[in-house]
């Protein structure tokens, strides 16, 4: 166009009209840089803080599994490995933990997940409430903090190819051995294994055995030996502090911060995961609108008044919102149907918009 035309402040002109244009808005949903990184709070002690998330589509095996559910202690970094399948629903998952986990660990004072359903029911919410247990769901709170489970998932999937071969389908008998390679290895934010973390020295590996010439074993006073766990535990903890900070310090510098306050109008963009069940095609309207703020939970997360044909979470983060701005370049009733009925909106929310 501007080989074509040209005024003076046209850019800022053609920059206002888009920014008003809803049809834009409407058919061209994106995400943005919006949102400052935001890390969970340092854990201060061993599997007091954990993350799930499932790994789905194995190969089945002879004992009928084809997932994975991934437990992670986020102070020592430890996991484990825990063999299922597909249709284990949330009653089973609870079983799974307390019989893979909590005998052999503790009762965990937080859960970071994703918005898995099992992980949404009403048993599983009411079974960590009753034991004072605090659930966070990354992908509407933190979006960005729950990547630990991810890199262990790419982890685990590099381990698995390596140790499995050509016999795929016998997977589930090599978690163990991924799970220990997993524990043995030294965590790049920590600078130490979490075998070393959790029991205070590093565990002996198959390579250790091969070496059996020399069978003497060092005897430490247990003063000494408590005094060099809380070193260490100290020591990750330190660590983990530095890795988180670095990591915020460069993941904000392609961020900006943007702030909502309680009433404004926004357009939602939405994800293909959030189109009710056969509604989703690469044609519909890809972002909502107005649509009004109800609470900022915090800098990175609203919750908003959703029309009540769109059955999804309402919280969103903010690198789904754009400002809504009042001057249109279409009235309402100028839209096609499949844009004007994308919101919803009642006739009191028209009243309210066209009032502002």
């Amino acid at each position: 166009m501007a080989s074509s035309y040209f005024w003076p402040s046209m850019r800022k002109e053609i920059g206002r009209f888009v920014e008003r244009c809803r049809i834009c808005h409407v058919v061209k949903g994106r995400a943005t840089n919006a949102g400052l990184y935001m890390p969970l709070s340092v854990p201060v002690r061993l599997w007091s803080d954990i993350s799930m998330d499932f790994i789905l589509g194995l190969l089945r095996t002879q004992r009928g599994f084809d997932s994975i559910f991934v437990v992670v202690d986020r102070f020592s970094k430890m996991v484990h490995f825990i063999p299922c399948k597909k249709t284990t629903d949330d009653v089973n998952v609870a079983e799974l933990f307390f019989r893979e986990v909590y005998r052999l660990h503790r009762l965990p004072e937080s859960i970071v997940s994703d918005r898995d359903t099992r992980f949404l029911s009403h048993f599983w919410r009411s079974l960590w409430k009753m034991v004072n247990t605090h659930l966070n769901f990354s992908s509407a709170y933190h979006p960005q903090s729950d990547g630990q489970t991810e890199v262990v998932n790419r982890s685990l999937g590099n381990l698995l190819r390596s140790l499995m071969g050509d016999q795929l389908k016998f997977w589930d008998k090599k978690l163990g051995q991924a799970e220990f390679a997993h524990n043995h290895a030294v965590n790049r934010s920590t600078k130490l294994s979490p075998f070393e973390i959790m029991y205070g020295f590093l565990t002996r590996c198959p390579l250790d055995l091969a070496n059996l010439s020399s069978n003497t074993k060092v005897n430490h006073k247990a003063e000494d030996f408590v005094t060099q766990l809380q070193d260490i535990h100290n020591l990750t903890r330190q660590n983990l502090l530095e890795s988180i900070a670095k990591y915020k310090h460069d993941a904000d510098r392609k961020r900006r911060l943007v702030n909502f306050e309680v009433g404004d109008l926004v357009w939602v963009v939405l994800m293909k995961d959030l189109f009710p069940m056969g509604e989703y095609n690469k044609l519909s309207a890809q972002t909502i609108g107005p649509v009004e703020i109800i609470e900022k939970i915090n800098s990175n997360a609203y919750r908003l008044k959703l029309p009540s044909h769109l059955r999804t979470s309402d919280v969103f983060n903010v690198k789904h919102l754009h400002p809504f701005h009042e001057d249109l370049s279409l009235a309402e009733e100028d839209l096609p149907n499949s844009w004007s009925n994308s919101s919803q909106l009642g006739e009191d929310d028209m009243d309210r918009v066209a009032k502002q």
